[in-house]
């Protein structure tokens, strides 16, 4: 596995609505930020217009995935598909409306080989197309960015970053633009006892939104019992470096040795496990997190 997770290591993967109206506005501004930036781009699924964008924009492109019974889209096959047909050594499922500003470049030495990669997002609206080629008309996203842009809550994800051969991919019966489809990955790590690190102080996504979809943010009720950004057990600085976050692991190990239908040499592992970071969350604090206010967005 890569030493660092960066821009060159993750393959993008994707499955866009049909490009039509506003959603053929956000998701072209999207797929044209992943291909400025170098990212290697994996286009799924038959809507109107993949085809035709998956050409010009994509390296890799796949028509047809399995459907649930409702015939939705299962994610599970969309991950499945995206690690067996990914030349990189991770893979990075997105929402088709995220914009991404910056490259990535994070050291995950030291980490175990399989965890997660989770953050917040950035809601602005948008009906308008940007030339990413163009400085002047990146220079007005910015600054539009700059003057509307407002984070998201930690309950709600956009994207997921893994390791293409990770157990993680492996999701049961959950659909393809589902809500809370992030939340379900994240409590698959934190049951599973992985790192779940959280990169938004150095993964800056953008989620382009329509003023009727501005006007729901809240109204989305994730389930209770599911885990999300806030329960990040390590945290990327600006600086692109991981710390723990002692509290968090200690929580995570004392659910997991609590677990009466886990075998009995894992709760005792975990058992074992809680008692350092039970420790270093009394002497260390947490490290920050560093909101990156729209104003930290690279000038380009």
């Amino acid at each position: 596995m890569a030493k660092s997770l960066g821009t060159g290591d993750i393959t993008l993967f994707t499955l866009p609505r049909a490009y039509l109206g506003q959603d053929a506005i956000v998701q072209e501004n999207a797929i044209r930020s992943w291909r400025r930036l170098g990212y290697t781009i994996h286009l799924m699924g038959n809507e109107y217009g993949v085809f035709e964008t998956a050409i010009e924009s994509a390296q890799q492109y796949t028509p047809e995935l399995a459907a649930s019974k409702n015939g939705k889209v299962l994610l599970n096959a969309a991950f499945e598909v995206a690690a067996e047909r990914a030349k990189t050594p991770y893979i990075a499922y997105l929402n088709p409306n995220i914009v991404l500003t910056q490259p990535i470049d994070v050291e995950v030495v030291g980490l175990p080989s399989d965890f997660v990669g989770v953050g917040r997002h950035w809601d602005i609206t948008v009906d308008f197309l940007v030339d990413f080629q163009n400085k002047k008309h990146l220079n007005n996203f910015r600054r539009h960015i700059l003057k509307s842009g407002a984070l998201h809550s930690a309950s709600d994800l956009s994207y997921v970053i893994m390791p293409r051969d990770s157990v993680l991919k492996k999701l049961n019966d959950v659909e393809v633009h589902q809500a809370g489809w992030g939340n379900v990955v994240v409590d698959m790590a934190w049951k599973l006892g992985l790192p779940i690190v959280e990169l938004t102080a150095c993964f800056h996504a953008i989620n382009q939104m329509t003023v009727d979809e501005k006007e729901k943010i809240g109204q989305v009720q994730m389930h209770p019992s599911l885990h999300d950004v806030s329960h990040a057990t390590y945290r990327a600085d600006s600086n692109q470096k991981i710390h723990p976050r002692h509290q968090q692991l200690a929580r995570m190990h004392y659910d997991l040795a609590k677990d009466a239908e886990a075998e009995v040499w894992a709760r005792a592992k975990h058992a074992i496990d809680f008692i350092p970071h039970f420790t270093y969350s009394h002497f260390y604090d947490d490290p920050p997190l560093e909101l990156p206010s729209v104003k930290s967005i690279p000038k380009v």
